[in-house]
């Protein structure tokens, strides 16, 4: 959840998320930064689980692993996994690297992988990536501002990007691999996907998308 988001606005987020996705019947995987747990995320959390979702491993700080050694990546990991013990439990180990930056090299990615398997993990790639976290930020600085009409804009282009995106990525796919592939979405748990995230579902659905989990 981002820093200008309450626990009890957190709540709310997750409960519209929540139906949103029961109603397009969606079990989705969400992965969790550990240092959030402490302050305001967990009861969130709870309730993201409670309604049947997956919970990852998204690191304690959400750092760009270009920047770390091996042991503070592995430190990273480690701390976080101990955190989401009581949700992770014996199901399915998933990681996801922060800022989906995975190594420069061959060697960076295979030590990267060679951590979060110490611990059970499958790293978790994206396949449709997009901007949608920075809508949000404009969302926010609208509502804040009490200018309904900008919001509306910028919820319509926010929806308009992930299309954009997706039809960016299938074709890539098509063209790589001359066929369609299983595809991962990547969304943010926050204001702009609580309030929208029906609509885009339902163009999906309109699409003829059909959601997998992971």
């Amino acid at each position: 959840l981002p820093s200008r988001t309450t626990p009890a606005e957190g709540l709310a987020q997750v409960a519209a998320i929540n139906r949103a996705l029961a109603e397009h019947g969606i079990t989705a995987t969400g992965f969790a930064v550990g240092a959030q747990l402490p302050r305001r995320s967990r009861p969130a959390l709870q309730s993201f689980a409670d309604a049947g979702h997956t919970i990852g491993n998204h690191s304690w700080s959400h750092p760009d692993y270009g920047t770390l050694t091996v042991d503070a990546f592995r430190a990273e990991t480690a701390r976080t996994h101990a955190a989401l013990t009581a949700w992770i439990g014996d199901g399915p180990r998933l990681y996801r690297i922060p800022f989906l930056r995975e190594g420069e090299t061959p060697a960076a990615k295979a030590a990267a992988d060679q951590v979060v398997g110490e611990l059970g993990y499958r790293n978790v790639p994206v396949t449709i990536d997009n901007d949608e976290w920075q809508f949000n930020a404009e969302y926010l600085d609208a509502l804040d501002a009490g200018d309904a009409r900008a919001a509306r804009q910028i919820a319509a282009a926010y929806l308009t990007h992930v299309q954009e995106r997706t039809q960016h990525f299938e074709d890539l796919a098509r063209s790589a691999f001359g066929r369609d592939v299983a595809h991962i979405l990547l969304l943010h748990m926050n204001r702009l996907n609580a309030d929208h995230l029906d609509t885009l579902l339902a163009w999906y659905a309109a699409e003829g998308w059909t959601f997998i989990t992971v």
